[in-house]
């Protein structure tokens, strides 16, 4: 698509352990890429995790986001 001159308009993310260090590691890697593709946006769901553990982890995502300049998003579902 790249190479097609289309652009990317956002990336989406799912981990099988979003709360872990590889989960992590996966976002940082995404988010390298999003940097070099010219990517804005990269959406994650929803861990299901409690609350205050939940709002931690967006905060620590959203700042390994940011220093690669992606926004991060949560995608909504229903039931969350």
């Amino acid at each position: 698509l790249k190479a097609g001159n289309v652009p990317f308009a956002a990336f989406h993310l799912e981990v099988a352990d979003p709360q872990g260090p590889d989960g992590r590691a996966h976002l940082r890697a995404v988010c390298r890429l999003a940097r070099v593709l010219a990517v804005p946006l990269l959406t994650v769901p929803p861990a299901g995790a409690e609350l205050t553990a939940e709002c931690d982890r967006l905060a620590e995502w959203g700042k390994i986001a940011s220093a690669d300049g992606v926004m991060l998003t949560v995608e909504t579902r229903a039931g969350t």
